[in-house]
């Protein structure tokens, strides 16, 4: 027991030191010493305007530089959302790619904007308004602009037709009622809006990738900065995302194959970007998303966010020790094309039950909780395999006729409805906490299902033809 008093408390306090305060009031840059100073950074770092811009261009390229995934003439999609962090990369990268900028950017930009009003509640006036204001954005910096809807993610394996439009300010947004309807079925069922967070950022990159296929573009560039990746980091650790945080946070996220995509502001501080954002004269396109005006408790997101954006005014070093602790994770250089990966996130499957593993523990807690085997005599007198395979078994036809070599009616019935169990088994953990929340998985995009479906069809083809088999 501890024996403290009031009184020794009241002492150690006492003998804490003060937080230094500083007046910068009149202090000249700190890099060049002549002009006054209009920035300050980290608490006593001052900088003027020009020294500031500079310094914050020299990071951007430096990121890229230090990085080598940028080659000469390589294609890139730049994702402008209108966030201040997205915009703010636009203008670095329109600057970079100058003639008359020393060591310029060799590539090939084009943007591209995902509208997400069908699941953010927009109206259509409300959405038209954003595209024309991207429009405006893509003519006054000379880059190609394309749009696309995130309801067209549902059918990307499927879809003869364009995934993106090109941006001019006369055109006319059309949308796909009935796709967009599925969409909205589909965030309509998650009980969370944590769920409903993860899975939007899911579906908008699984929508980028595509995009960048369709244009032949090798790289992807966000504008995630260090204070968005710091909530990541800390927000997918509760969300069972842990595996996942290379991926998620680190530069460069390779898992999709020869498409990357790179987060060069990811050494910026939000506080920084709202500087660069003031003295470039850079408007930004804001609309409400899934956390707008929303309770901070209604989301782990949204907690997370409201924690660490607080800590990090009384201790402003709280972004950069997460980001830079979340930096030290390291998974292999190359995905290991073997490596069965999540059909969502096309991250690798982090579910393997080894020995006294968490997710052996979790899917034990689950088992022995449910209602379906709450009498001790089941536990007692079945293993967790036999109770699982039993339960998979009984999904099947209970008509299905018996023999090895005829039988196709499992396939045909099975291939009309999935469910939880048969789809799980090709996501990871935090995907399946995601669909788990679902009543149906008829909303699911197409490439899933048919994968899923695909699977099965293979396994039922394996089992009729084992017995032939050398």
């Amino acid at each position: 027991m501890c024996t403290a008093t009031d009184n020794d408390y009241e002492e150690s306090v006492q003998c804490m030191e003060e937080k230094p305060s500083h007046n910068l009031v009149g202090a000249l840059c700190k890099k060049c010493g002549n002009n006054k100073a209009e920035v300050v950074l980290r608490v006593k770092d001052t900088y003027c305007r020009q020294c500031f811009i500079d310094s914050f261009t020299h990071k951007f390229r430096a990121t890229l530089g230090k990085s080598k995934m940028l080659k000469p003439n390589d294609k890139i999609i730049l994702a402008v959302s209108g966030s201040p962090s997205s915009l703010a990369m636009l203008q670095l990268v329109k600057d970079g790619i100058e003639i008359t900028t020393p060591k310029r950017l060799q590539c090939i930009p084009c943007i591209v904007y995902v509208d997400e009003g069908a699941v953010l509640g927009h109206t259509y006036e409300q959405r038209q308004e954003i595209c024309i204001s991207m429009a405006k954005i893509t003519k006054k910096y000379g880059i190609p602009g394309f749009i696309t809807s995130l309801d067209r993610c549902l059918d990307i394996s499927s879809s003869h037709s364009k995934l993106c439009e090109e941006l001019h300010e006369s055109m006319v947004w059309h949308v796909n009622e009935e796709r967009e309807l599925r969409l909205q079925s589909l965030f309509a069922q998650l009980k969370s809006l944590s769920s409903k967070e993860d899975l939007l950022l899911k579906l908008r990159h699984k929508l980028l990738f595509s995009v960048a296929e369709e244009l032949d573009c090798s790289k992807i560039f966000v504008g995630d900065c260090a204070t968005d990746l710091a909530v990541s980091i800390m927000a997918n650790l509760s969300l069972g995302r842990g595996a996942q945080l290379p991926y998620d946070v680190g530069f460069c996220d390779y898992r999709h194959g020869k498409t990357k995509l790179l987060r060069p502001m990811r050494d910026f501080m939000k506080k920084e970007i709202a500087f660069y954002m003031v003295f470039k004269n850079i408007g930004s396109v804001s609309y409400p998303t899934l956390s707008s005006k929303v309770d901070p408790f209604s989301s782990i997101q949204r907690l997370t966010e409201k924690f660490i954006t607080e800590l990090q005014k009384d201790f402003p070093s709280t972004v950069s020790t997460i980001f830079r602790t979340g930096d030290k994770l390291t998974s292999e250089g190359t995905r290991n094309v073997e490596c069965k990966t999540c059909l969502l996130c096309e991250a690798p499957l982090d579910t393997s039950k080894q020995d006294s593993s968490s997710m052996q523990a979790t899917e034990f807690s689950q088992l022995i909780s449910s209602p379906m085997f709450a009498d001790v005599k089941d536990l007692l007198t079945h293993s967790s395999s036999d109770l699982h395979s039993n339960a998979v078994s009984s999904m099947g036809d209970s008509n299905c006729c018996t023999s090895n070599y005829q039988c196709t009616c499992i396939s045909q019935n099975q291939l009309q409805k999935l469910d939880f169990e048969q789809i799980k088994e090709n996501l990871c953990y935090g995907c399946r906490l995601i669909v788990k929340e679902m009543d149906s998985l008829d909303f699911l995009p197409g490439d899933i299902t048919s994968s899923v479906k695909t699977e099965i069809m293979q396994k039922q083809l394996r089992k009729e033809i084992q017995d032939f088999l050398l």
